[in-house]
């Protein structure tokens, strides 16, 4: 079972906004191993090698000792990608479509901010 950070408790998981978040989480915290730490909504404010200041939010981060670390970004519902706009979308339970960020860009970019704060 995965460290988790921070723990929540069944009752929170069930509050939480996003539910596919709260699915990713339990999967996370009982699939993997004891030495994965999982941090959940890691969010992040720091100036940028240009000395802009950047703010952003990973959705999972999993961090291993032999293996480094990996951002994962969560979309719930159905997600599709139209190939000729370059454009990402949600679908959700009632059929309604939404525009979204590219969710790999998105990893990416967190990906990149907790690099830079790591060095």
């Amino acid at each position: 079972m995965a460290k988790m950070r921070p723990e929540l408790k069944e009752d929170l998981l069930r509050s939480l906004e996003s539910q596919a978040e709260a699915k990713v989480y339990r999967a996370l915290r009982d699939k993997l191993p004891d030495d994965v730490l999982v941090i959940h909504s890691l969010t992040w404010t720091y100036k940028t090698r240009q000395g802009e200041l950047s703010e952003g939010e990973a959705d999972f981060t999993l961090f291993t000792k032999h293996a480094g670390f990996l951002t994962i970004e969560v979309k719930g519902g159905g997600v599709n990608y139209d190939a000729t706009t370059g454009n990402w979308s949600s679908i959700d339970r009632h059929g309604t479509s939404h525009p979204i960020k590219d969710p790999f860009r998105q990893a990416r970019k967190e990906r990149f901010a907790v690099l830079d704060q790591i060095k």
